[in-house]
């Protein structure tokens, strides 16, 4: 309380049954009046009603992608990332993978609708109808592969990754539930990298009489 008014900390609930738009917020005070000064323990004092309302906003959360991880190789079992590793402890890509088309990619999101789905083998309901992939770049599609989980506003799924050109490319993101008139998308950026070992060198030959030093050029191999 302060003078003259006080302060409410409420929880909204979700407007599951409306469409987004602007909706009256009421605060009325429910209980026993307390005794007034003066008055008579055991009595009944009756409140007269008294109700605040304020025009509130409910609208719909943009979704985004909060993490986009490849893995070559998947660890056993239901996802393909594991404490956040992949096949024999690796490390996971962030937002890169190889231009091979090898691998796995893991995306989680919020605010993504929800798809009917086993929740023991993350595929699809059969009768859901859902639409699930992700374009990276524009002619490159992750196919889908399964949900890893769906809780609350986030979400989480597996895609296999298709070959690409080197580079950075503008990737999006799009679930469509079969009841969707249009499907829900977040953007990012992905880059695909070049991961083969090359060896190159400017002039490759020599006499065949005498051994002569040449330069060679090696990439993507660390030693």
């Amino acid at each position: 309380n302060f003078k003259g008014g006080v302060w409410l900390q409420v929880m909204v609930p979700p407007a599951l049954n409306l469409s987004p738009g602007v909706v009256a917020l009421k605060v009325q005070y429910v209980g026993a009046e307390a005794i007034p000064r003066g008055g008579v323990t055991g009595q009944t004092y009756v409140r007269a009603p008294k109700v605040a309302s304020v025009d509130f906003t409910y609208f719909v959360p943009q979704p985004e992608v909060l993490a986009v991880r490849w893995c070559e190789g998947c660890q056993t079992g239901r996802t393909c990332l594991v404490n956040g590793r992949c096949l024999k402890g690796v490390r996971p890509k962030e937002n890169s993978a190889p231009l091979r088309g090898v691998g796995t990619l893991t995306v989680v999101l919020r605010n993504m609708p929800v798809v009917p789905h086993n929740p023991l083998t993350g595929e699809l309901a059969a009768a859901a109808k859902a639409s699930i992939s992700a374009s990276l770049g524009s002619t490159s599609v992750a196919s889908f592969l399964k949900v890893v989980f769906q809780d609350g506003d986030l979400s989480a799924f597996e895609l296999s990754m298709p070959s690409a050109s080197a580079g950075e490319v503008l990737a999006e993101m799009s679930v469509q539930p079969a009841d969707a008139p249009v499907p829900t998308t977040a953007s990012f950026t992905f880059t695909f990298f070049d991961d083969n070992i090359a060896l190159s060198c400017f002039e490759c030959r020599a006499p065949s009489s005498s051994g002569a030093p040449f330069r060679v050029t090696i990439t993507n191999f660390l030693i």
